[in-house]
């Protein structure tokens, strides 16, 4: 056996799982303060945040994508997209319920800017689930829950 080189294995071991426990507790303290700023974004509608850290520029940004959920499972779903005339999107439900979500908020989130624009931000309203599913066909509104996810970006720089 090569002593050396199980030497430098061991090494090399414990400074992995050294760096996954420093890894760890990393992600839990990113989990505690991931959800305040989050809150801290929405509260005051920005996108995108830079920051003087020690001569570089970072940009935290806000990232949110809406996500359909079958209330009554794929069937009543099926049955829903058929009432609302929708047949093109059967089969491929699950993707185009996706696009067909996403585009309803981003035509929303237009509307909603433009009422916004020139109000106090105290003032302003910000797109909510509901809003995007009542946008949806009649039909579909008691079928699909709209979940909104969100999540934090940092740029290198």
């Amino acid at each position: 056996m090569n002593d050396a080189l199980c030497q430098q294995y061991v090494r090399l071991y414990r400074q992995k799982s050294a760096l996954n426990a420093q890894l760890k507790a990393v992600d839990a303290e990113l989990d505690k303060i991931e959800p305040l700023l989050i809150e801290d974004f929405r509260l005051s509608r920005t996108k995108r945040h830079t920051i003087d850290f020690g001569g570089t520029n970072p940009t935290i940004s806000i990232n949110r994508r809406e996500v359909p959920k079958m209330v009554n499972g794929s069937a009543a779903t099926v049955e829903a997209l058929r009432k609302a005339g929708m047949n093109e999107m059967i089969g491929v439900a699950g993707k185009s319920l996706n696009t067909l979500i996403a585009h309803l908020a981003d035509e929303l989130d237009l509307d909603l800017q433009h009422d916004n624009y020139g109000k106090d931000i105290e003032d302003c309203r910000e797109l909510a689930p509901e809003d995007v599913r009542a946008a949806l066909p009649e039909a579909l509104r008691d079928q699909i829950e709209v979940v909104f996810q969100y999540w934090l970006s940092c740029s290198k720089s």
